[in-house]
């Protein structure tokens, strides 16, 4: 399952000496502080410069550092902790190693162990108490684990210390919503619009909250946004296709959690959707097959009982995973 939420990583950076030569080509490769260079191209060149023997000891860990971020962004959160590793062991105490205690947390989370992520998040936020990005990052693990109330605080804090991020607006709009206080959900995905007039993804998390307070025209305006800002966003895809089927729009309904599909071929509410309505309408062969790329345990009581026998469903489709979208497992796909 895919998360909108973003983990935000920042990087260490070498040290020249005021009269060093031009840097390498290699250091802009791994920084990559410009986007240009893909995850393999990153790795290669921090790899060049762990190799190169310019750097030694403390002043090495920004090299392992950044090739944690590349392992990271190839999904790879092992070799990305392991490189994470070593930059802490290099410079362990440095206020400046926070970064990397940031990163290791960000890849313990892409595991699903939010625990020692959080550890790493609280290693962070001692070695710099000022660092937004730690506390915005570990409320995203408190929301992970459910605890909505510290990560409002933790988005809370990344807010005081920076008034300009919105990503951290948009992080404690989720969790609002998870708490089921749409208006202030709104509110806070509102203010990251306003810092970021092209997030797309706090359109589309004002549009489910939108949904979920039932203004489906001020829902679908978001949708329609958050498309018209990010074409490839299969999550704003699949929630709008939601919206068609609350409307009865059913062919459009399988037209975008088809797109949704097609764009994350493993996005588990988009075959929910596309499986329930084709269910809706009768189709129940093709129904199944959606339901195929959903674990057992989401397929629905009728499913486990039946194995998915066609005859059973005869157009009136059971929910695999939720009844309504005012569920907690509806607030959190369509806030996603």
């Amino acid at each position: 399952m895919r998360f909108a939420f973003f983990l935000a990583a920042a990087a260490l950076l070498p040290i020249f000496p005021a009269a060093a030569a031009p840097q390498p080509a290699y250091v802009e490769q791994c920084v990559n502080k410009a986007k240009r260079f893909s995850a393999d191209e990153k790795i290669e060149g921090c790899t060049a410069a762990i190799k190169s023997g310019r750097w030694r000891g403390k002043a090495l860990a920004w090299a392992y550092d950044n090739r944690g971020i590349g392992w990271r962004n190839k999904g790879d959160p092992d070799r990305a902790i392991a490189d994470h590793d070593e930059a802490i062991r290099l410079n362990p105490n440095a206020a400046i190693t926070a970064v990397a205690y940031n990163n290791r947390g960000n890849a313990y989370a892409d595991k699903g162990d939010h625990d020692r992520a959080i550890v790493d998040f609280n290693a962070a936020i001692r070695l710099n108490p000022k660092y937004a990005l730690a506390y915005d990052n570990r409320g995203i693990s408190w929301r992970r684990k459910g605890d909505y109330d510290r990560a409002i605080a933790d988005y809370s804090e990344a807010i005081r210390l920076d008034p300009k991020d919105a990503v951290a607006y948009r992080n404690r709009g989720v969790a609002w919503g998870a708490k089921k206080d749409y208006d202030r959900a709104i509110a806070d995905f509102s203010e990251a619009i306003r810092l970021d007039p092209q997030y797309a993804a706090a359109f589309n998390s004002r549009g489910g909250a939108w949904h979920l307070k039932k203004d489906l025209d001020r829902a679908i305006a978001d949708y329609n946004e958050a498309i018209r800002l990010d074409p490839k966003y299969a999550i704003a895809y699949s929630n709008r296709g939601f919206w068609y089927r609350a409307k009865k729009d059913y062919d459009r309904a399988v037209a975008d959690f088809g797109e949704a599909i097609r764009l994350d071929p493993k996005y588990a509410n988009a075959h929910l959707g596309r499986g329930r309505t084709l269910g809706r309408v009768g189709e129940s062969t093709r129904a199944i097959l959606d339901l195929l790329n959903l674990p057992l345990k989401n397929r629905g009581l009728r499913w486990r009982k039946h194995q998915g026998n066609p005859r059973f469903f005869k157009g009136r489709f059971n929910s695999p995973v939720h009844r309504d979208l005012g569920s907690r497992e509806g607030v959190k796909n369509l806030l996603r």
